[in-house]
């Protein structure tokens, strides 16, 4: 893959970030080739930022601490792309993390997969499962042989911890690790690091969130050491800024009902929540429902309970920068409608595929291919 920008993309990012205005005079001061940048109307410009050989798809696009990561297909060759900087090839890849020194990713070689963490290898492996990353840490699940006997164990940095019972209920978030092991009786401990917790009766949602760990059992949610019992099924258990939120559904006169719940308090009912879009940002909870099914499905777009607009789909939902902010993208017309604070106006970005939209520092970035360019498209927001 041909990189469009070199060293110069990193001063622009920074200046970007810096909260500076910067015109497209003062943009082309930065490339050296100034068809890198289109400006657009409204303030608006395109980054180009990369090129893509005519036998090359890309099959994952994330973005974390302005790095840029791909997963390329060239061929029937996989190779993991970070910064312009190719690993590989391998037969797969999946699972691309990464953060602003390290990372990591699950690739297949031969029958075999492995863990590659910074350009070393945890394995083979059968197959891995699930695969997380955290602190410089790796944490996954693989199918293995145990015994004579077909089974699922977590993974830590390489070391056996312990079965999972096949279920993925494995997670690592700012560096401590958890997962679910079952017992012969259909009960389960949960692990923290190194605690040990139960027996249970079969759970999920595993989550940690600010020192805060959390998972569902039945009609419990065990926060820490509390233990919450509410009246209904809790699903999509979330923690944020000190708040505690969760989808609950409820059958009433035989018909199912589902609420958005924030620190006990429930919003709705309603015909059926879409998720996984639920958070809590800035002070707003922000959820997605299901608003009508007259015509084709119709998503409500829900903050503190009421409803900001209504459209036939909705991606990236967050709540930034003192707005509500979401995108629609219509693959027939070419046309991303881009929704803040319930209001609609459209870009027509004319790709071919939108991978990633983020808003950040006043400006929605939108990130997207058209032929064989993968562009940034940066939007001042008002």
């Amino acid at each position: 893959m041909e990189k469009a920008v070199s060293g110069v993309f990193a001063e622009l990012v920074a200046q970007l970030h810096s909260g500076r205005r910067l015109t497209f005079e003062h943009l082309k001061e930065f490339l050296d080739d100034p068809q890198a940048v289109i400006p657009r109307q409204n303030g608006e410009f395109e980054i180009l930022l990369a090129l893509l050989k005519p036998n090359e798809e890309v099959m994952e696009f994330g973005l974390e601490d302005d790095r840029q990561a791909l997963v390329i297909k060239r061929d029937k060759e996989y190779f993991a792309v970070l910064d312009g900087v190719e690993h590989g090839p391998y037969a797969e890849i999946k699972s691309f993390l990464h953060d602003d020194t390290h990372f990591c990713f699950a690739a297949k070689r031969g029958e075999n997969w492995f863990v590659v963490r910074d350009g070393g290898e945890f394995g083979p492996y059968d197959h891995i499962n699930d695969l997380k990353y955290s602190n410089d840490h790796v944490f996954f699940e693989i199918s293995t042989v145990i015994n004579g006997e077909k089974t699922a164990v977590a993974v830590l940095d390489g070391k056996v911890l312990g079965s999972t019972g096949g279920r993925s209920h494995v997670g690592l978030v700012d560096g401590h690790h958890f997962f679910v092991h079952p017992r012969d009786d259909g009960e389960c401990y949960v692990s923290l690091d190194d605690q040990k917790f139960g027996p249970f009766a079969p759970v999920s949602g595993l989550g940690y969130a600010e020192g805060h760990f959390f998972f569902i059992e039945g009609n419990r949610i065990h926060l820490d050491r509390e233990t919450i019992d509410v009246d209904g099924t809790p699903h999509l258990v979330g923690y944020a800024e000190g708040h505690l939120f969760y989808i609950l559904e409820r059958t009433c006169n035989q018909k199912s009902e589902c609420y958005a719940v924030l620190d006990g308090k429930e919003f709705g009912p309603y015909e059926f929540c879409a998720r996984p879009n639920l958070g809590y940002s800035e002070g707003h909870f922000y959820f997605l429902i299901v608003a009508d099914r007259t015509y084709g499905e119709v998503i409500g777009v829900m903050v503190d309970g009421k409803q900001i607009a209504r459209v036939g789909n909705a991606y990236d939902l967050q709540y930034s920068n003192g707005h509500s902010l979401f995108h629609m993208w219509n693959s027939e017309t070419r046309i991303v409608r881009v929704i803040m604070d319930g209001r609609l106006g459209d870009t027509n970005m004319d790709y071919d595929t939108i991978y990633l939209t983020q808003a950040k520092d006043n400006r929605l970035f939108i990130y997207g291919r058209r032929g064989r360019r993968i562009y940034k498209t940066v939007i001042p927001l008002k």
